[in-house]
């Protein structure tokens, strides 16, 4: 069976993993009802926000991991942060906020020839 280690060390990767799936389904969720580009970027910012506290409390866990286990809490760590005040915030925020209030990206758009009929329908 499982020791106490493994239990401990599969309760610090529950709640990041518990988060990316309730992100997931919140993303679904808001493109199907059609939400406003402001609340559909703030998903993924806030879930993001929130996953880094459990992030760094598994990575740097006093409990021992191995060092595989330290290096996958690590890397996710790393990754989370990377996407979260490299690209989410950035770049993510700034498009979806223009595209949104100013309509600019509508104009940027490059149709696949062919494809124009299609353009813009939802999925």
């Amino acid at each position: 069976g499982f020791g106490k280690k493994d239990l401990v060390a599969a309760a610090l990767a529950a709640r990041p993993s518990f988060l990316l799936c309730c992100q997931a389904v919140t993303e679904a969720t808001s493109r199907r009802l059609l939400a406003p580009l402001p609340l559909r970027i703030f998903i993924p910012v806030a879930y993001n926000a929130v996953r880094l506290a459990p992030l760094w409390n598994w990575a740097l866990a006093t409990t021992p991991l191995g060092p595989a286990g330290r290096a996958l809490a690590i890397a996710n760590y790393a990754y989370w942060t990377i996407n979260l005040f490299a690209f989410l915030l950035p770049i993510g925020v700034i498009r979806y906020m223009r595209a949104h209030f100013f309509c600019v990206e509508a104009a940027e758009v490059q149709l696949r020839k062919g494809q124009e009929t299609s353009a813009g329908l939802l999925p």
